[in-house]
């Protein structure tokens, strides 16, 4: 069995190694354009799935442990998988009479022709959104390598390119996708889950549980460990969800569990600036907290500014913001 998986690892390694060449070739030799996620993408996720989705899983269920050897099969295995599918299957192939669209599921494709393509949009936080009619038929995330170059193409086929990327009067402050989806598997996926999992493995091999107070002890640490690995995801999951949107004159803001709600920036608004970033608040309540590490929050902590909004709190964090408007004027 590790023979068998040590043999497609190299072989799928060495494969991977090859697409950027492989990629180059088929540009020139068909006259198309070709975006592909990153190959370290693959070499890392690959044996992510091997190990933590495959290996790990099956040693536990030969152990007898066979709880814990499904949940990490269902836990890992599906984040790894989703990973390795995008990293090896997805794909945007365009040339002058059609786009292909390979989603991360097994690389299904779906083929559009150019005449049927409407418009293509780079949207609040400068993902290529492209539709067919009034339907968005598939995105490019920001970040991925060649997207300005296939917005070109379809502009140069006469495709409407609206561009509505990040400006003053149209923005959309979130924490960026890349740097979420980092944060998700590599920290809570390979980090926190299977070291909270790991606890509770030890926890469960190495205590009795013969008498009454061993069991409400055991029951006790078990409850604490699994609500610290809640919190820890639901953290993660609000920062994921949560968006600061300003467009058509409107501020509006989305917090987990909650409808998008919109407010005006008045004189019922207050802040406080900490060093991780900026509370709004509205008659004394709080709303929301905005990173300044989140995309395109520059343009909201520079209107706070021009607007003389009220700093209850930590104007010196504020400074970042003030320097970059006078660069600007």
């Amino acid at each position: 069995m590790n023979t068998f998986f040590r043999q497609k690892l190299t072989n799928k390694t060495i494969d991977l190694l090859e697409k950027v060449e492989d990629r180059k070739t088929r540009e020139e030799e068909e006259d198309c354009l070709i975006l592909e996620s990153p190959t370290i993408l693959a070499i890392i996720s690959l044996p992510a799935l091997i190990i933590l989705g495959i290996i790990v899983p099956i040693i536990a269920i030969r152990e007898g442990d066979y709880i814990w050897g499904i949940i990490g099969m269902i836990i890992f295995g599906g984040m790894c998988s989703w990973l390795t599918g995008y990293s090896l299957f997805w794909k945007v192939v365009i040339d002058h009479e059609k786009v292909e669209y390979h989603s991360l599921f097994f690389g299904i494709g779906r083929n559009y022709p150019l005449k049927d393509i409407t418009r293509v949009c780079y949207n609040e936080i400068e993902e290529i959104e492209v539709y067919k009619g009034k339907r968005r038929v598939f995105k490019v995330s920001s970040g991925t390598y060649g997207m300005d170059e296939l917005v070109e193409w379809f502009r140069e086929e006469g495709v409407l390119v609206e561009d509505n990327t990040p400006r003053e009067e149209c923005y959309k402050i979130m924490w960026h996708t890349e740097e979420a989806w980092i944060v998700i598997i590599v920290v809570n996926v390979m980090g926190v889950t299977p070291g909270i999992g790991f606890i509770l493995y030890c926890m469960y091999k190495n205590i009795s549980l013969q008498t009454t107070g061993e069991i409400l002890e055991t029951i006790v640490y078990s409850i604490l460990v699994i609500d610290a690995l809640i919190l820890e995801w639901l953290l993660t999951i609000r920062e994921k969800v949560f968006y600061l949107k300003y467009q058509d004159g409107k501020y509006s803001y989305h917090q987990l569990f909650h409808k998008e709600k919109t407010f005006e920036l008045d004189e019922r608004i207050t802040y406080k600036a900490r060093e991780d970033g900026i509370v709004i608040y509205q008659d004394n309540k709080r709303l929301f907290l905005t990173s300044h590490g989140y995309t395109n929050a520059e343009f909201f902590g520079r209107t706070l500014l021009e607007k003389n909004i009220k700093c209850i709190k930590g104007e010196q964090y504020m400074e970042k913001y003030r320097d970059k408007g006078q660069e600007e004027i």
